[in-house]
């Protein structure tokens, strides 16, 4: 149960605006995306186990347990998660020099790197949420979300690259984008016959 994100296909779309902000900006957003990958590997974990024990939920009658359950996976994903958040911003250069050794890019990697970060909170429930719709058996919807957010996702991004901004700005669109589709995703299992 992979599921399409702005670290992929739409990931490429913020490269070709960021191609306008420099070289350096453009180097700074690939040593990001590559460390936001550890922490996008747990997200996608629990958010996939996450559609497969809704799915076992339902199949037990269990409707009710559907949002208390994707609350215990998120309280697990932010006791794995916060640690390592905390410690990546506090041991930023060490982690961007496994990259570089340009203090030049170190700094202008710094302030990005916490934004990406600090995302995690968002992240988790954004996708958590997702696979539990997904687990209902209601892919349809979840590609629906999926698009909505995809083109929220484009909008933004199109909005401020029409102005001189900061790469931390940038990658400000993955909260925009984790946090519509976690919302989407909770208004569906809150409201929705499954």
């Amino acid at each position: 149960m992979f599921v399409a994100c702005p670290f992929g296909a739409c990931f490429i779309r913020l490269l070709e605006w960021l191609r306008g902000l420099g070289e350096m900006e453009l180097a700074a957003t690939n040593v990001i995306r590559s460390v936001s990958t550890v922490f996008f590997v747990i997200v996608n974990s629990l958010a996939a186990t996450t559609g497969s024990l809704v799915s076992n939920l339902l199949g037990a009658g269990q409707k009710a347990q559907v949002i208390p359950l994707c609350n215990r996976v998120v309280r697990l994903g932010y006791a794995i998660g916060f640690p390592l958040v905390i410690l990546a911003v506090i041991f930023y250069r060490p982690i961007i020099g496994i990259y570089t050794e340009s203090t030049a890019l170190m700094q202008i990697a710094h302030l990005p790197f916490v934004v990406m970060l600090l995302n995690y909170v968002f992240a988790l429930l954004g996708y958590v949420y997702m696979n539990a719709v997904t687990g209902t058996g209601a892919t349809r919807m979840t590609f629906i979300f999926q698009l909505i957010t995809i083109v929220a996702y484009q909008i933004y991004l199109w909005n401020i690259s029409r102005f001189s901004t900061s790469l931390s700005v940038y990658w400000t669109a993955e909260y925009l984008y984790v946090i519509l589709l976690g919302l989407l995703s909770v208004i569906y299992l809150k409201y929705k016959r499954y």
